[in-house]
């Protein structure tokens, strides 16, 4: 069966919605919470980055019950969709009022309003990454996460390009545009993305090659558990990596390019500098599923991870020893344009890997799985790397992207280990 483009990008639009929104969150929370904390507290990064934490702690507990809820709803438009829609509504609402909050000066409220709209978002994030196992062939999967990482590529465009354009004039313009898109957005899913429907056509289609692959499963289960585990420790270590830079980068920007030469239309050279990340990211998606179907999902994420790891360590060479500000943010784009690359060569194929496990009765509980690994990284590393990186330990942000390399070398050690049988080209 042939991977039907349209549908999977249809499937593709809720999380558009999620990287538009994180995009945006990541780059201005920490910055609205530094302005409470950093003359208050010498350990103010450990406590942002706890802040910041929050999301992943209630994704601990909220992914795999909204998961498994999801892989049980009966509802007429679909397993997913009830959860999209009201996730998605509750999230713009709430995000839209960050900035005002802000301003009242009380950091309780804005920490009350944050915590609003990450129990949103998790409430629909599971659901919206399922949407595409649930329509899609095991063979397909890597070709149609591509996809969908292109969607949530231009979502992630979308977000810095309204940091960039707006955030050193009107920052509420910011909010109000990442809102509003988020509601355009939901009224084509609710008018598109006909659920039921896709799901009824796949499985007819391909009822044989489903109960064989249940089959297939039933058969290495022992194996399976094992290989899963290692998968799970890899994608933990890459996330603690990932998201320290997504949580500390707006702050890394403040301190590194400090005294940069202003740049036209008054654009933001750290929110600039990171842009070609995303570029590569959305650039390389297609490049990245080819691969692992010519030469197995394995080794692709292990060399991805790989020169992802290297884009860092360029970085954090540039960031101690350059002295031009403006050379340091032209070779800033080129490392982050390499690790775009490079990260679409992982993230495009480590769900498809977790997702080879699952039938189609459960693809809810393993994007749940996957998910938590995830999370559990996402919990752990603001903290972690707020404490190193503030006043009370190494008390310099360029710290950031040697702590982001070791997590990703880490998790180049657990792919590798992963059984060979299973993460190969079927």
């Amino acid at each position: 069966m042939k991977l039907n483009i349209k549908k999977t990008l249809i499937c593709g639009v809720p999380f558009l919605t999620i990287m538009l929104l994180w995009q945006v969150y990541n780059w201005m929370v920490p910055l609205y919470l530094n302005d409470f904390l950093a003359e208050k507290i010498s350990a103010d990064k450990m406590v942002i980055g706890i802040i910041m934490s929050l999301d992943n702690l209630f994704a601990l507990f909220m992914i795999p019950l909204v998961a498994k809820l999801s892989d049980n709803c009966k509802s007429k438009l679909g397993r997913r969709k009830p959860y999209i829609i009201v996730g998605i509504i509750l999230s713009a609402i709430f995000f839209m009022a960050i900035p005002f909050v802000h301003e009242s000066g009380n950091i309780w409220l804005l920490i009350l309003n944050i915590l609003i709209i990450l129990i949103s978002m998790n409430v629909y994030r599971a659901p919206a990454v399922a949407l595409m196992p649930d329509i899609t062939p095991e063979a397909q999967r890597n070709k149609a996460n591509s996809l969908i990482n292109i969607l949530g590529g231009v979502g992630t465009a979308l977000g810095f390009l309204l940091l960039i354009l707006f955030k050193n004039n009107n920052e509420k313009i910011v909010f109000a545009f990442t809102s509003g898109l988020m509601i355009l957005c939901l009224i084509y899913i609710i008018f598109c993305l006909k659920e039921r429907k896709y799901v009824e056509e796949y499985q007819q289609a391909n009822h044989e090659e489903i109960e064989e692959h249940i089959e297939k499963l039933d058969d290495n289960r022992a194996d399976s558990k094992k290989d899963i585990i290692k998968m799970l420790i890899g994608i933990l270590f890459f996330f603690m990596s990932i998201n320290a830079v997504e949580t500390f980068m707006s702050l890394y920007a403040d301190e590194v390019f400090k005294g940069a030469t202003s740049l036209p239309f008054g654009m933001d050279p750290g929110a600039l500098a990171i842009v070609p990340f995303g570029i590569g990211c959305f650039a390389f998606s297609v490049p990245a599923a080819i691969l692992a179907d010519k030469f197995g999902r394995k080794i692709v994420v292990i060399i991805g991870a790989l020169v992802v790891a290297l884009a860092y360590g360029g970085i954090t060479i540039v960031s101690f020893t350059c002295g031009s500000v403006d050379t340091m943010l032209l070779l800033f784009l080129v490392f982050f344009l390499i690790g775009g690359f490079a990260y679409a060569c992982v993230i495009i194929n480590i769900l498809p890997m977790v997702l080879e496990y699952s039938n189609v009765n459960n693809t809810g509980k393993y994007t749940g799985h996957y998910y938590t690994a995830s999370m559990v990284a996402q919990s752990i590393t603001p903290a972690l790397a707020g404490l190193l990186l503030s006043k009370f330990v190494l008390n310099s942000m360029k710290f950031l992207f040697p702590y982001a390399m070791l997590f990703i070398l880490l998790s180049i050690v657990a792919f590798a280990l992963v059984g060979k049988k299973k993460i190969i080209k079927e």
